[in-house]
């Protein structure tokens, strides 16, 4: 892994780490502050590898101008997630574990990341090549089969269905591969000028991502609330927090609606059922504890459930999208091997 990383070597000029960069920040971070150096002198021993020493420079200089650990991860652009988990240390005052865990969930976050990329690559680029076959046969291949079974009008009329399938299908895929690239351009245009309820509608109506979504924010929240309880500091505080947030849209949004709820004398509970982005299993958590004590214990069992879960339905999908690629390659070939085969069939038959 440390052999890797090294070929990674940190490139001045880009105003933004990669993603395995920030990782090995982190992990490097939390090696020296494992062995009871101080923040500050951590950085500075993190100067000995040049490909850290940059970095380790500009947080060591933020960190000196009185900025906050996770602004200082935030103004040098790491990862929001990143940033989220690192505001946890104003409140539990453990920085060596916060680095810890967070170093943990985003090197499980990139291992996943790279393993759906890897499923998804060799089917991506047959399925490519197969598409420039499907073009060429139809360009070339069927029409001159047109000519050579033009005395056989049967022949003939089975090559012009076949050429009128391939056209049909490689139209749409072209059609849909355009409106789908459209869609998304426009989205990530219109996405910053939209405000947070519109994009939960939206987030609502995307099948697959809306559940992974839902069990993401179930977690932060969850996490967020049980290490904010352990330090004793009340409800309406800790939401007040939340709702600061900058990096977790949902949950802030959440908080701010909770705090008003509070603010009316009303039940949490009650609200937490209606909101689409939390499980239902919070909501009940907040009913049947009263006591703060108990509430934090039930949310930090509760996070580590939903991770649990995450972790599992992660894998889950990555074990089954490879399978489905390679079927609908398979359908794919036989489609072609039909294709080029019927024509000579029907001709056979008229011998």
């Amino acid at each position: 892994m440390v052999s890797f990383l090294k070929k990674k070597l940190f490139n001045k000029n880009h105003h933004k780490l990669s993603e395995i960069e920030q990782n090995y920040f982190l992990e490097r971070l939390y090696r020296f502050l494992s062995y009871g150096y101080p923040l500050l002198e951590s950085l500075n021993k993190m100067e000995w590898d040049p490909n850290l020493k940059p970095i380790a420079q500009k947080f060591s200089k933020s960190l000196t101008e009185g900025l906050p650990i996770e602004e200082t991860f935030a103004k040098l652009n790491f990862h929001p997630t990143i940033v989220t988990y690192m505001s946890f240390v104003k409140v539990n005052n453990d920085l060596v574990q916060t680095i810890e865990k967070c170093q943990e969930m985003y090197a499980y976050r990139i291992k996943n990341v790279a393993k759906i990329k890897q499923t998804i690559k060799y089917p991506f680029i047959l399925f490519v090549f197969f598409f420039i076959i499907l073009i060429i046969i139809k360009q070339f291949v069927l029409p001159s089969f047109t000519n050579f079974f033009l005395m056989d009008s049967d022949s003939a009329k089975s090559v012009v269905y076949s050429i009128m399938i391939i056209d049909v299908l490689s139209s749409v895929f072209i059609i849909m591969t355009i409106v789908l690239i459209i869609i998304w351009f426009l989205f990530k245009k219109v996405q910053k000028k939209l405000d947070i309820e519109q994009l939960l509608r939206i987030y609502q109506k995307i099948p697959l991502f809306r559940s992974l979504l839902r069990l993401q924010t179930s977690y932060y929240f969850s996490l967020q609330m049980s290490m904010f309880l352990k330090t004793g500091i009340s409800l309406k505080t800790i939401l007040k927090h939340l709702s600061m947030q900058k990096e977790n849209l949902i949950i802030n949004n959440y908080s701010k609606l909770m705090i008003k709820q509070l603010s009316n004398g009303e039940n949490l509970s009650y609200l937490i059922m209606n909101l689409y982005f939390l499980e239902l299993n919070i909501a009940q958590i907040f009913d049947a504890n009263i006591d703060s004590q108990l509430l934090e214990r039930d949310l930090s069992v509760y996070s580590e459930q939903i991770n649990d879960q995450i972790k599992l339905k992660t894998d889950t999908f990555i074990q089954r999208v490879q399978p489905v690629f390679f079927v609908l390659i398979a359908l794919f070939i036989v489609f072609i091997y039909a294709t080029l085969m019927w024509p000579m069939i029907q001709l056979m038959q008229t011998i």
